[in-house]
């Protein structure tokens, strides 16, 4: 007898491309224990739909500009919910658990997983925003995060039950950052001008946030171009609310060294350029994982980092990374001296670093995770129906 297979849907709101997503659908579209398809709510068109397309794997494509479209994105996937009937649905991000785990509530879907993607942006930025966060907790039958400091959270603040929610660790193809082809890597150099520094470069990856302390490193890096001149700063995903803020600071260097990149396609190649890489988040709770902490240390490169999200877990200083105070330049600017004054030691640094993230977070492991906690919520669910 044949088994049935798993009805399961995945439901993202807005987003172009990201490795993980793209590792994930292509395991569960070829599993033999999941009939798996995507809707995507997205404002144009994306390297993940075209990934589906090219990989023919079934989805729905939903045009979402924004929050307005929130109700008539409800009805369009409570018509595709109704007509598929999933066993599971998943809602990643804001945008689409807002419309889906309601639609998803309505058409009595058996598991509604809410992966929660965020830490405490909304209790500190958003206050009034965080009776949708525990409105969403309650529509969702089961609750994925990705590090133990979102689990506390939401233990805490929003008075979920700890046994809602499971802590499953976001995983990546991590091969793709510690074995990267040197041309790739030539033609970033070319097509950011870089050929001619011979640095150090100094590399960052985050939006212009308040919460991830870009401005605390920007004195830190002028510090540093004082003992050595042909310092590069290179700021990658070079957008965001706190613009106006680290644009003025940067004003304080020369525009020769330093560059702003909006968004770099190939990250694996761009990890490559960076002799330091920095990611200093300003407390604990900045960030729900931190995905640039794993990326980074699998690429191989020297990395300063305060602690947050999931870094908590496993950062050690002087051991897989360095580790400075929440909002110290002077601390960064020492840890970034640290680093070129002791080659010996932060090559030991880095091998382990690359050793811990692929014992601990390669996608593998993860889409294990998930398929067994598919499987395993399922079961439960059926059996108190």
């Amino acid at each position: 007898m044949v088994q049935k297979k798993i009805k399961l849907i995945y439901l993202f709101s807005l987003i172009d491309k990201a490795l993980l997503n793209e590792v994930i659908t292509k395991y569960f579209s070829e599993s033999d224990k999941f009939d798996f398809s995507i809707i995507l709510m997205k404002s144009g068109s994306s390297e993940l739909e075209r990934f589906l397309i090219r990989n023919n794997i079934k989805h729905w494509s939903i045009p979402y500009q924004g929050k307005r479209d929130l109700i008539k994105t409800f009805y369009a996937i409570l018509k595709i919910l109704i007509k598929e009937k999933p066993d599971i649905l998943n809602a990643n991000l804001l945008d689409a658990s807002m419309a889906g785990l309601p639609a998803a509530w309505i058409s009595r879907i058996p598991v509604r997983i809410l992966s929660r993607h965020h830490s405490d942006f909304h209790h500190t930025y958003h206050p009034h925003f965080v009776k949708y966060d525990k409105m969403l907790n309650r529509l969702a039958t089961h609750i994925v995060v990705p590090s133990s400091v979102v689990k506390s959270l939401m233990i805490e603040k929003e008075n979920v039950k700890a046994d809602k929610i499971k802590v499953i660790h976001h995983g990546l193809p991590l091969e793709e950052f510690a074995e990267v082809e040197q041309d790739r890597v030539i033609q970033l150099k070319r097509q950011y001008g870089l050929t001619e520094f011979k640095g150090p470069v100094i590399g960052v990856i985050s939006r212009f946030m308040h919460l991830k302390g870009i401005q605390y490193l920007i004195p830190a890096f002028s510090r540093l171009l004082q003992k050595y001149g042909d310092a590069h700063l290179i700021l990658a995903n070079a957008k965001g609310p706190y613009a106006p803020v680290i644009i003025s600071g940067l004003s304080e260097i020369p525009k020769a060294n330093y560059t702003l990149i909006d968004f770099e396609m190939d990250a694996p190649a761009l990890y490559k350029l960076f002799d330091i890489f920095l990611h200093v988040p300003i407390n604990s709770l900045a960030e729900a994982f931190g995905q640039v902490y794993i990326e980074a240390l699998a690429a191989g490169i020297p990395s300063v980092f305060t602690l947050s999200g999931i870094a908590l877990e496993f950062i050690r200083d002087k051991q897989n990374a360095v580790v400075t105070n929440y909002k110290d330049s002077d601390g960064i600017f020492d840890a970034m001296s640290w680093i070129m004054n002791n080659p010996q030691k932060v090559k030991e640094m880095t091998k382990q670093g690359q050793v811990d993230v692929f014992r601990q977070f390669h996608s593998l492991k993860m889409i294990k995770e998930l398929e067994a906690y598919f499987l395993r919520t399922l079961k439960e669910t059926k059996g108190c129906l």
